[in-house]
């Protein structure tokens, strides 16, 4: 088995949420968390903390984004708008999974001609 078998892989980090949903910004804006790790305590703090704010402040906005959509009739318009970001997303996470896939099995043909 290989090596790259034990890391975390690129294409697990993909965010498939919209960045306007609840789920998505907060997904996205937890990343800077993980700059953190491995750091001292304090840093860990400070970057949590920072990511809890925009967090809280993302879902307001996106809060605000959802009342617009619900009040203006011509922002339905934006729900198909999503669905094809969406599926561009996913096209780019499947595309980052064969890449990895591609490696994993260059890497195990090395080996074995070794």
């Amino acid at each position: 088995m290989s090596k790259l078998t034990d890391q975390t892989h690129a294409s697990e980090k993909v965010v498939l949420s919209a960045p306007m949903s609840f789920s998505g910004s907060a997904k996205r804006l937890w990343r800077i968390k993980r700059k953190a790790d491995g750091r001292a305590l304090v840093t860990r703090a400070t970057l949590t903390s920072v990511a809890v704010v925009l967090i809280a402040v993302a879902w307001i906005v996106v809060t605000a984004w959802y009342a617009v959509i619900l009040v203006l009739p011509p922002a339905w318009l934006f729900v198909g708008y999503r669905l094809v970001r969406r599926s561009m997303r996913r096209d780019r996470a499947y595309a980052a999974r064969h890449r990895e896939l591609l490696k994993i099995k260059d890497v195990d043909r090395v080996e074995q001609a070794s």
